[in-house]
């Protein structure tokens, strides 16, 4: 017999490898559900502090907005479906982060233009807003640079001026270009990932018939020399189950020779 060392599982190899990937370059975080707490409180916060309510425009916005926020885990659940494609995740993204950023700005900048929020207060919730958008969308560029545009753009449309308008423009180019240049990366990483697991797969495949010819056997154990797995022909030849090998030290498989205990090293 032919004794084979750890026998690799394809399949759990590439489902490990397909949750990295996803995982690696996805657009929506799971994180992102705490905006809608950071903007809940930025309202009350500032209502206590001006000491009157908002308008009612003011409210109906960051409503709607925490409401998108709040539909986070949906949004995950669709873009990390099996063949999903770019543009529809791309999609779901806009309509969950940024949505909800212009919709929150937009409220703001009313409540100045048409309540008596003091400036001041209205640019420090963005600024905070600001930074929870950074924090959450660190690794993912297209999506920051289009949160932290969408949520100042409400000013720029209630209190326009050829500065705002500019920087809005830019950031808007910013964002696009990032995204583009996103996708190209993530379809790159798609490919190879997709090439990776081919190859594990085969290698899988390759390994079982060979298995199955019984010229050959393999094992697989734990960090502490535990049995995992053993192919059945070696189950058939010890007339013993798997059930009854598995988590069983791998030595006791051998006939160790008392008067050479190197052997056992071997």
């Amino acid at each position: 017999m032919i004794a084979q060392p750890g026998k690799p599982s394809a399949r759990r190899a590439a489902a490990k490898a397909n949750a990295s990937r996803v995982a690696a370059h996805f657009l929506i975080a799971r994180e992102w559900l705490f905006m809608a707490p950071v903007m809940a409180l930025s309202l009350l916060v500032s209502a206590t502090v001006q000491q009157s309510w908002p308008p009612v425009a003011t409210l109906l916005l960051t409503l709607t907005a925490i409401g998108l926020v709040c539909a986070t885990p949906k949004f995950v659940a669709f873009e990390r479906a099996p063949n999903r494609s770019v543009m529809a995740r791309y999609m779901a993204a806009i309509v969950v982060v940024m949505g909800p950023m212009e919709l929150f700005g937009f409220a703001i900048a009313q409540w100045i233009g048409f309540g008596d929020l003091d400036p001041a207060i209205a640019i420090s919730v963005l600024v905070i807003s600001g930074t929870v958008v950074a924090i959450s969308q660190t690794s993912r560029l297209p999506l920051l640079a289009a949160g932290l545009t969408a949520l100042w753009t409400g000013m720029c449309l209630v209190f326009p001026s050829l500065p705002s308008i500019l920087a809005l423009l830019v950031g808007c180019g910013i964002g696009g270009l990032t995204a583009v240049l996103q996708a190209k990366r993530d379809r790159k990483i798609d490919e190879r990932q997709r090439e990776f697991e081919h190859a594990q797969v085969r290698a899988e495949e390759l390994l079982a018939e060979y298995e199955a010819t019984g010229q050959g056997w393999f094992w697989e154990t734990d960090r502490r020399g535990a049995i995992t797995y053993l192919s059945p022909t070696i189950n058939e030849l010890l007339g013993r189950s798997q059930d009854e090998l598995r988590g069983r030290p791998f030595t006791e498989l051998f006939i160790l020779d008392d008067s050479n205990r190197e052997g056992e090293r071997t």
